[in-house]
């Protein structure tokens, strides 16, 4: 059964919003708001699952306008929550792609798209890695590329890895990719694949996020702290942090 729901992603914990109210309005970044259409149990791409929340709150968390100008193209996005968050943080042009077989999962897309009201700025297209259909290789190159708990099967990895160089040899200097990856076992065969590649994979620190949650929603629908404390964003690009 599905059933909306609206995220609300900046939105400190009770603890944290009388220290946001004594800084200056310069200071003060707006929560944004997602309507996310979705199924209440855990489903493959239906369900908002704790890495998609993680991505969310790190975008709101960066400096404001980091996405002004920019092309983003989110991976096996299920819900497509980080998409729509950088649509509302001020990208030029958004991409939520998932699986092109999958249209229940596609046309949910779409459907969050529209309550969203962010026709003009999200487009959904279905992507099979390592597959290079023309829908693919006539898309606009991103600046970003998301991915949230996509490195979960290792036997994925390359097909995964194969559309991510697609994309970011297009833009090969700037261009890279955001992946928050849960720990069910250790990031070294993340690694090990993005370095066959060519790739570089470093961690981005997210310890500002670890005392406190960004992400609102009824109590019962948020992902659990623990499964937050398992979770690690990774950047993934052909240049190290400062190297571009």
């Amino acid at each position: 059964m599905l059933r909306t729901r609206a995220v609300v992603v900046g939105k400190p914990r009770p603890e944290r919003q009388q220290e946001q109210q004594q800084s200056s309005p310069s200071q003060q970044k707006q929560p944004v708001e997602i309507l996310l259409p979705e199924r209440v149990a855990a489903d493959y791409g239906l369900y908002t699952w704790p890495c998609a929340a993680r991505l969310a709150e790190l975008l709101w968390s960066q400096p404001a306008g980091h996405l002004n100008g920019k092309m983003v193209l989110e991976l096996g996005a299920g819900t497509g929550l980080p998409g729509l968050v950088a649509a509302r943080l001020g990208a030029a042009g958004v991409v939520l792609s998932d699986r092109a077989r999958d249209a229940a999962v596609l046309d949910n897309m779409r459907l969050a798209v529209q309550m969203n009201n962010l026709q003009q700025t999200v487009n959904v297209v279905g992507i099979n890695w390592g597959e290079f259909s023309p829908a693919v290789v006539t898309m606009s190159p991103p600046d970003i590329i998301l991915a949230a708990d996509c490195f979960y099967d290792r036997e994925d990895y390359d097909a995964l890895l194969a559309t991510m160089v697609f994309f970011l040899e297009q833009k090969r200097s700037t261009a890279y990719t955001l992946t928050a990856y849960q720990h069910r076992t250790g990031p070294e065969a993340l690694m090990r694949a993005c370095g066959r590649w060519g790739l570089h994979c470093e961690a981005v620190g997210v310890e500002a996020l670890d005392d406190k949650r960004l992400l609102d929603a009824d109590a019962d629908d948020l992902p659990s702290d623990s499964a937050h404390e398992h979770i690690s964003v990774f950047r993934i690009s052909f240049t190290k942090v400062g190297q571009a």
